[in-house]
This record gives C-alpha cells, structure tokens and sequence, in this order.
C-alpha cells in the first residue's frame, strides 16, 4: 500500500509542474495583446484592459492547482461532477482565447516566412488556451469540493416588514442625498433628452427607447411642471421616483434573504452593496431604461424563487411575478426576448412536474400571459398609437459591424458584392465610419446619406451577402464579433461606467437643462469616491462586467453540480441577457447594458450557496 501511494504522488508530479508551467506561461502570453501594437488591428492598449482580472483568475488558478495536487479529489468525484468541470473549463478556455485573437497578429521580423509566423503566433494562442484551461479545471474542481454553504440563521423571521423598512430608507436616503446636495437634478445624456422631449410632444413618439418608459417620464414630469413650473424640478421629481423605485427593489431582495434566514453578516453585506456601489448610487438618478429595467428584473427573479419555494403568500408572489415580468418584457429592447428564452428554460428543467404540480402549471401559464401581453403592447398596440418601432438598421448592429471589419481590412470584394454594400452605403464611407467596438457610427451614416430601405426590400440578396462574404472572411467575421461584444464576456476593459453630466449631446437643450451642486465640498468627495473605483486597480474589479459574467458561470456550475434546479432557474435570465447582448449590442462596453447583472447577482450568490437541506420553505419542483 505504501508503494501504491508513491507512485500515485509521483504520477501526478508531472501533469502538476506541466500545468504550473501552462498556467503561468499562458496568463504572462496575455500580457502581448495588453503591450503590443498590433498592426492594420486593435489598439487594445486604448482600452486599458483590466489586467487585474486576469492576474486575479492566475491567481485563482494555482491555489487551486495546489489545493487540487495534495487533496488529490479527482477520483472522489462523480461523473456528473468531471464532466461538468471539464465544459466549464473548455467554455471558459475558448473565451479567452477568442478575447485575445490579436495574438494571431503579433508581429514578427521582416525576414520571417510564412510557417516561422504561424508556429510563432500559434505558440501563443496554444498557452492561453491550455494555461486559461487549466486555471479553469483547478478552479472549478476545487470549488466542487469547497461549497461554501450557509446554514440559517439562528433567529426567527418576525419582522420582514421592518428589515423592508430599514434597508429602504438606508438606500433611499443615500441616494437622495447625493442627488439633492450633489448631482442635482440627476444624471442625463443623449438618450435621456430624447425621452424627454417624446414626453414633451417636441419629438415624435418612437420605441427606439422603450415607449413605456418613456411614458412614465411623462407622468412625473408632467406633475413636476405642474406643482414646480421648472424643467429642472421636473426632470428630478421623475429621478426621485426612481431612487424610491429602485430602493424598493433592493429592500425586496434583502427581505428575500431575511426570509431565507441567510446569516445577518449576509444581510448587511448585501445591504452596503446596494446601499454604496458608485453605479447603484449613479444609476438610482441616470434617467435611462436600464435602471427600470434592472429593478424589474431583480423582482421578477426574487419574486419567482419565492413562489417556487412557498415562501410567503403564493398569490402575492404570483401577482409580483407578473407584474415585474411585463416590467422586463417592456422596459427594454431584448428584455421581451430574454423573458421568452427563460419561460422556455423554466419549461425544459421543470420537465415532468409541469403536468403533475398545478403551482407550476398557474405559473408558466402566468409567464406566458406576461409574454403575450407584452407582445400586444410592443406592436399591435403601439401601432394603433401611430408609435414607430426601432428600424432595421438598429437591430442589425452585429453583422453590420462584420461586414465592416471586412470591408476594413480586406479588398476583394466581387463587383456584385461591392454593389449590394453600394446599394445602402458607399464602401469608402464604411471604411471612413468603422469603429471596432460600435455600430453607431455606421448606423447614422446609414440613416443621414445611405438607403435603409434598399435593405428592407431586397432582405433575402443581403442575407446571401452576408453568408457569401462570412464564408470567405471567417476570421473577419470573427474579430468584427469579438471587437462589438468583448467587454460584456472579457476581462473588462477601461471605459465608462455610469453618466455623470447633464448633456443633451447632439439635441439642444432647449429647456436649459442643468446641473447644480449645493454642497461642493461633499461633490468633491464623492467624486474622488466614482475616481478611486476607477483608477484603483483593485477596486476595478469591482466595475468589471466580464469579471461578474464569469461569477455568474461559477455560481451557474454550482448550481448544476448541486443539481439545484431552483438555483439554475434564477441564474439563467441573466445568462440570456448576455446572450442577446453578444448578438445584437450596438456598443461594445456600454455598462448600463449590463447594469442588471449587477443587480441581481449579489442575491443569485446568496442564494445559490444556500444549504437547501436546512432551508426553510417547500419546493413545486
């Protein structure tokens, strides 16, 4: 027995030391693409790449592989368990390889031919690959062993309305506060005076942005002009609205974990997230959907997670469901989109139960309602309301953008080619509009000199373009992708996180429109408060979205390593939230996309690293 234990030791000597090697050979092979100027391609530099997620991952990844080494668990585990490592570690490998496909372009010497290059360049993308691989598969095998899971609480749960209470005059106050003394009256850009001026009447009504939204700007502002006769006033009466709204929404989710009986340490550290995050405080007060959008979506998630544990009133929670549902359906672009993807989801893991659990079958059909309604209220309704929808060109940003990079970096398009693209836009104005990481360049080009509706009519030509010239140009296509959608799935990048102006952009501001700051000395302190998370390495990945994407994985792995259908249902909205970002996303790091995910995933980690045997409430599934 003592031989047979040496020689496993001295079996895994090797494949450790090679892996020690992969991982730190691959994560330093990532620092080319951060200090390389990459000739005809990215400046990836111009973006600052958050290198600290990357050092963060490495170091994740030995400790693992250490841990990993001397506990020597790989034969402890089920089949379920490996397999599902080894998916995880093969997903989070390609991203990163693809996020990085600069190292294809790394330059080389003059006198080098052409294999030289290859093997060069394919060196590095191999590195990354297999040391990205490996820090995954060490993580995540050693997170399968080392759940931490919370027992609850030993307290009662007596005053759910009290602890309600307490968290929402906490967030409200703090957001109210640096709304009224500092950034008064509140945070606006180009979208936002669009909005405003739709709610005005100066504008022509249009779901560009969200209609219903744009509704409900109207309404505060319409009482503000009434009781305050002053545009300023008005615009921060609907702001303060939505401190209140958003408030709300956060104190949901802390009573949700109150009621779950998470340990008290749990509810204060959620409490201080919501309560002094720099986005949650900047987006309390940024006139934009994607505030509304990311309440809605909090509750829906806290609000279904209750009804399939029977943790309160059924009906209410039910009543809570549908109503933030057609809030998510509504209150953004793909929310319609990402709520369908997830009634369907809730369908395929429930399985059998939705003809054996009459609470299951009430809710999907509830869900499908949601759905249906939402429908009629986006199209037939807005029709009859004489209200535009957005136009083809916005909904195409991603092939549009791959078209582009193809156009950009290559000159071999056939003559029937170059006419279609000519037929929308002259070639040589797409070269002079392309921008890697967004679309709306090209966009209102197209929309000010080229003819969207050459592209309406003649769809099935530009289908068949699109496919011909992605076949010949795969690698184009690729980058194009890559560059559009990267920041919402990578590393992150540097670039801004929440609007802090009051700026009309390419509208006038003819309702002058304008910040006041009553307390400068408390301005100057928050400000240097927003600075530091910027600038501060370690406080970036706080800021960083595609860091939050991977935790989102990790607490997805989890869930379906514990078979926890419950935990998987709550994960997914977010996870086709980032699907149909990285199909369709007209820019490439726009924070407010993702501002959901943040949202919800402070109380999906609570959640999902419950300890369901001891927890209170009883499951329909």
């Amino acid at each position: 027995m003592h031989v047979d234990v040496k020689e496993r030791k001295s079996s895994f000597k090797v494949p450790f030391v090679v892996q020690f090697i992969l991982l730190t050979a691959g994560f330093s092979s990532l620092l080319k693409v951060s200090s390389e100027y990459l000739d005809g391609m990215v400046y990836i530099e111009d973006f600052s790449n958050y290198f600290v997620s990357y050092l963060l991952c490495y170091g994740l990844g030995i400790g693992a592989l250490f841990y990993n080494h001397f506990k020597n668990n790989d034969a402890n585990r089920d089949r379920h368990t490996r397999i599902t490592i080894c998916v995880f570690a093969l997903l989070f490998a390609l991203l990163i390889t693809i996020a990085n496909y600069a190292l294809w372009y790394l330059p080389t010497p003059e006198y080098a031919d052409h294999m030289f290059r290859n093997i060069y360049r394919l060196l590095y993308v191999f590195l990354v690959f297999a040391g990205a691989g490996c820090a995954a598969y060490n993580f995540f095998g050693c997170i399968s062993d080392l759940f931490f899971l919370w027992k609850p609480g030993d307290f009662r749960v007596k005053k759910p309305v009290t602890v309600f209470l307490i968290v929402f005059v906490l967030i409200s106050l703090t957001d109210l506060g640096v709304l009224i003394l500092c950034k008064y009256p509140g945070n606006l850009q180009t979208d936002s005076f669009a909005q405003i001026y739709q709610a005005t009447g100066d504008f022509d009504y249009s779901n560009h942005h969200p209609f219903y939204h744009t509704m409900l700007i109207k309404f505060f502002m319409n009482i503000g002009m009434m009781i305050f006769g002053n545009y300023n006033a008005a615009v921060a009466l609907y702001n303060c609205f939505q401190v209140l709204f958003m408030a709300a929404c956060f104190a949901y989710g802390v009573v949700f974990l109150y009621e779950l009986r998470a340990p008290r340490w749990m509810l204060v550290l959620n409490t201080v997230i919501y309560a002094i995050a720099p986005y949650h405080i900047m987006y309390s007060f940024s006139i934009t959907k994607d505030t509304m959008f990311a309440g809605f979506m909090l509750v829906s998630v806290v609000s279904l997670f209750r009804y399939m544990k029977d943790l309160g009133n059924r009906t209410a929670d039910l009543i809570v469901t549908v109503i933030s549902g057609l809030g998510v359906c509504l209150f953004r672009s793909n929310g319609l989109f990402v709520y369908v993807l997830w009634i369907v989801s809730i369908v395929c893991i429930v399985g059998r139960a939705v003809k054996e659990k009459e609470e299951i079958r009430k809710l999907l059909i509830c869900m499908i309602m949601v759905g249906i309604v939402s429908f009629v209220m986006k199209h037939p309704v807005l029709k009859i309301l004489g209200v535009s929808q957005t136009d083809l060109v916005e909904s195409l940003s991603i092939p549009i953008q791959q078209i582009a990079r193809t156009v950009a970096d290559n000159d071999d398009l056939t003559e029937e080619q170059t006419g279609l693209i000519s037929g929308i836009l002259e070639v040589d104005k797409i070269r002079e509009s392309y921008s890697h990481y967004s679309s709306d360049p090209l966009k209102e080009r197209i929309r000010a000199e080229g003819n969207e509706n050459h592209l309406v009519e003649h769809k099935a030509d530009y289908l068949r373009l699109y496919i011909d010239i992605g076949i010949k140009h795969p690698g184009s296509y690729l980058s194009g992708w890559v560059d559009q959608t990267y920041g919402f799935w990578n590393a992150g990048f540097k670039d801004w996180h929440w609007y802090d102006w009051v700026d009309p952009g390419i509208y006038d501001n003819r309702y002058e429109i304008h910040r006041t700051v009553i307390n400068e000395k408390l301005n100057n302190v928050f400000n240097e408060y927003l600075w530091i998370f910027e600038e501060v390495p370690v406080l970036q990945l706080f800021l960083c979205m595609g860091l939050h994407m991977w935790i989102v994985l990790a607490m997805l792995f989890i869930a379906i390593v514990r078979k926890d259908r419950h935990g998987i249902i709550i994960i997914l909205p977010l996870i086709w939230i980032l699907i149909s970002l990285m199909i369709a996303t007209p820019l490439s790091m726009e924070f407010r996309y993702f501002y959901a995910v943040f949202c919800v995933l402070p109380i999906i980690v609570t959640t999902v690293l419950r300890d369901e045997e001891s927890n209170p409430g009883e499951s329909i599934i």
